[in-house]
């Protein structure tokens, strides 16, 4: 990260560890406009260089939503508009609050995404073992006379997977997080630059 970016994040987040503010939100709502820029681009260029736009998403940077387009959309160069149409690509799996700055969640693990616009999570059933059948206990193999079948379809999944009604599946942003990679580094040169013209 360069200098000013990395003394500007410094400087907001002391706020924070000092306990002067409470939260990352309250922290950006009582930064300088170059404090908010470097905060929530430093932000969303650690995560996803971390853990891809997922990560990015399910610790809750995402909730500075529209802080983060608005910078980009303002440093204005080729990379930083790449950018801000990776973020919006990604917007499109948000909720509503998150995308309007009204999501009263934060950290780890909030309701960041519309599940409306995810697939439902599966996971192996347990009784057939993913295999959609179990034994037959009316199947005897030592009676001639027995028509029953060996096995019969389990009655606890659909062929060997459960669908859950609470649990989703997160987006796959692979293809972007890809593209982030290509061109993270010049973003932080354009970052530094426009912080620099912003900063008083």
């Amino acid at each position: 990260m360069k200098e000013l970016h990395q003394a500007l994040m410094t400087q907001a987040y002391n706020r924070w560890n000092t306990k002067e503010v409470n939260s990352h939100k309250e922290m950006r709502a009582t930064s300088s406009e170059a404090e908010l820029v470097a905060v929530v681009l430093g932000n969303l260029n650690y995560q996803t260089e971390n853990g891809g736009f997922n990560q990015w998403v399910s610790n809750g940077y995402c909730t500075a939503y529209q802080s983060i387009i608005e910078a980009l959309n303002n440093i204005d160069t080729k990379t930083s508009l790449k950018v801000k149409e990776m973020v919006e690509e990604v917007g499109k799996f948000l909720s509503e609050e998150v995308l309007d700055g009204t999501c009263t969640d934060s950290g780890m693990c909030g309701d960041y995404y519309d599940t409306d616009k995810l697939d439902p999570e599966e996971e192996t059933c347990h009784e057939c073992d993913g295999q959609g059948e179990v034994e037959n206990p009316d199947y005897d193999d030592e009676d001639e006379d027995c028509y029953e079948d060996q096995t019969i379809g389990c009655n606890y999944c659909d062929f060997g997977t459960i669908t859950s009604d609470e649990q989703f599946e997160d987006p796959n942003f692979n293809h972007l997080d890809s593209r982030f990679y290509n061109i993270n580094a010049a973003l932080m040169v354009d970052i530094e630059v426009y912080l620099n013209k912003i900063h008083k």
